[in-house]
């Protein structure tokens, strides 16, 4: 996974670019990304998700219950912030 777009490091954007080719990538590294920023970033945080995937709900709907302030949106990029709201 290459990191190919620039974001500022202040801002607590992560911006991961997916090799495309294989199956359920993606998928994979948002859910890897998803489980890593919260064993990083203990609730309450916010995690903010923009894809056109629903396979998500279940995964963002436990980091809700776990504390986190989860906010979605149907496009095709992620974002996740570290930034407590």
């Amino acid at each position: 996974m290459g990191y190919g777009y620039w974001a500022p490091q202040s801002t607590g954007i992560t911006l991961v670019d997916v090799p495309s080719g294989k199956k359920d990538a993606a998928d994979k590294a948002l859910m890897s990304e998803l489980f890593m920023y919260a064993l990083e970033h203990p609730a309450p945080a916010a995690v903010v998700v923009i894809t056109s995937d629903r396979d998500f709900a279940v995964a963002l709907h436990r980091l809700s219950q776990a504390g986190y302030t989860v906010c979605g949106h149907t496009v095709a990029f992620l974002i996740i912030t570290s930034s407590a709201v």
